[in-house]
């Protein structure tokens, strides 16, 4: 085998370039193929079948053309001739586009030929259609029907003997490509099984050449993997291929020698571990009993802590029930002390309010006196009053008749002196009785002004015992929180020490679990070894 192809991964490329190649060239000759058969379709269609349908079709736009001028030269209706053109003009146009699109087609030599005749036949047919309609439109009839069947019949038989000549040569050109294209197809499929052929006798060889290259080298690893698997350690590898497989039949050599090595090593070993399992089995007992004894103390100990953990949690309570009921104190100390402060002003501003009171009593006595000083001079007045009136009286009698009415205005005025003096001495004693109301109001006035200052002073003694008692029980308090602050954190290390203790206890009854299961495992540790040696002792090394 040559280096080039000596590994898989370079023939498994060379076989599937190979096969591309293979795909290609078959791809490339079914494509030629095809557009061989594509171009003589196209052919057979422009060149053949379309010209045969212009030409089929201006023959049958002339015939039918001929026909509605013929019917009404024959009818020789006059209201029919409009109508008759209107017809008979779009036939024409549309010969004159089929005409033009059927000379822009490629064709032969001999289409060329015939396509001269025709368009002579075709002039000719226009120009006597075109005579004949503007005759008939001139109401010419027989003219017309002369026309029609003389020069225009003749016109339309030599275009249609020309056209049927071409239809028959197109006819003919449209078989022979059918017969090419079939000849296409039949070469294209002898070809393509052709190549297939090829491909698969290239294919199949390249098959058998690439299994044989590949089965030996691995019959020869996979014996050498049975002896492997079957213990036989001292057989060498016979290395005979190259590539990946000799690779593969090295590595499995250098597995073998591995396996031998690691075999002769581990039957070291297990002599080795037969003692450490005997020492590791007297350890594993021992460590046992030991966290027995561990486990019984620390038992011991957290149910110690846990007594004094409840011991603090009673004490913090207390601490705190007490603390709780100092705040209470302390509040309802503040609420005394507010109100006190509260009652000290109300009496400063009734001391206030009776000061005033007693002024205005004061002022009011003093404008008693005044009132009678006033009284006293009215009363003069109307004694005054009273004496001049009499004389008055007395003066009006003297005088007679003509003093009578003197008399009684004498009268009258000592009537309303007496009504004075009897109003004054009314006035009087009223006066009396508010001055001695007003002596009294004063005297009380002064009495309640004497004790609202003693009960402001009492109310202040109050205040100031009542701030010396806030301040002792905010000192309580605090002593209070301190005491409960400090045995809850008693409480919380006694719980934490107890967490500590559990997982402490935990571990150890872990690690007595642990060593029972190291007992075990160095009991199940024995078996293996002996299991062990019985395994190596199968290897032939």
């Amino acid at each position: 085998m040559t280096p080039l192809l000596s590994t898989i991964k370079v023939r498994l490329w060379a076989l599937l370039v190979l096969l591309n190649v293979l795909l290609a060239l078959l791809g490339a000759w079914s494509l030629y193929n095809l557009e061989r058969a594509n171009v003589s379709l196209e052919d057979l269609y422009a060149a053949k079948l379309l010209n045969i349908e212009s030409l089929g079709r201006m023959l049958e736009i002339n015939s039918s053309a001929r026909v509605p001028v013929l019917l009404g030269a024959i009818e020789r209706d006059e209201a029919k001739i409009r109508q008759i053109v209107e017809r008979v003009m779009p036939l024409r146009a549309e010969v004159v586009d089929l005409w033009e699109r059927y000379r822009s087609m490629p064709k032969s030599a001999q289409e060329q030929a015939l396509m001269g005749e025709l368009e002579n036949t075709n002039r000719v047919f226009i120009e006597q259609m075109d005579k004949a309609v503007a005759v008939f439109q001139a109401n010419d009839f027989d003219r017309a029907l002369a026309i029609l069947s003389g020069p225009l019949d003749s016109a339309f038989l030599a275009q249609r003997a020309v056209f049927r000549r071409l239809l028959q040569l197109q006819s003919a050109g449209a078989q022979a490509a059918y017969h090419a294209s079939l000849e296409s197809k039949r070469t294209a499929i002898d070809a393509t099984l052709l190549t297939v052929l090829a491909s698969m006798l290239i294919c199949l060889g390249a098959g058998v050449w690439l299994l044989r290259s590949l089965t030996g080298p691995l019959a020869a690893a996979g014996q050498l993997a049975e002896d492997i698997s079957a213990g036989h350690l001292d057989q060498q590898p016979a290395v005979g291929a190259t590539g990946e497989l000799g690779v593969l039949l090295k590595a499995l050599g250098k597995m073998q020698d591995t396996l031998r090595s690691a075999i002769r090593r581990i039957s070291q070993a297990s002599t080795q571990l037969d003692g450490a399992v005997t020492t590791l089995g007297g350890l594993s007992e021992h460590g046992a009993r030991q966290l027995d004894a561990q486990s019984v103390e620390l038992q011991q100990a957290a149910t110690a802590v846990n007594q004094m953990s409840t011991s603090a949690e009673q004490i913090a309570r207390h601490a705190q029930d007490t603390a709780s009921a100092t705040q209470s104190l302390q509040a309802a100390a503040d609420q005394g002390h507010e109100r006190t402060l509260a009652s000290v002003a109300a009496i400063a501003r009734i001391c206030s309010d009776l000061d005033d009171m007693q002024g205005v009593m004061e002022g009011l006595s003093s404008q008693v006196g005044g009132i009678h000083k006033v009284l006293d001079v009215i009363h003069a007045v109307a004694e005054q009053t009273n004496l001049l009136a009499l004389n008055a009286a007395i003066e009006a009698a003297r005088a007679g008749d003509s003093g009578r009415g003197f008399a009684v205005v004498a009268d009258e005025v000592r009537a309303l002196a007496l009504r004075t003096q009897s109003s004054t001495v009314e006035i009087e004693r009223m006066i009396d009785g508010v001055s001695s109301e007003a002596r009294r109001a004063l005297l009380s006035a002064r009495t309640a002004n004497a004790q609202a200052k003693e009960s402001r002073h009492t109310c202040e003694s109050a205040q100031l015992a009542l701030e010396v008692i806030g301040d002792s029980v905010a000192r309580i308090n605090q002593r209070n929180q301190q005491v409960a602050s400090a045995a809850d954190e008693q409480a919380q290390v006694s719980r934490e020490i107890d967490r500590n203790l559990a997982s402490i206890r935990g571990l150890a009854n872990d690690s007595a679990s642990t060593a029972g299961n190291i007992v075990q495992a160095n009991q199940r540790l024995a078996h293996l070894q002996g299991d062990l040696r019985e395994l190596v002792s199968q290897f032939r090394t």
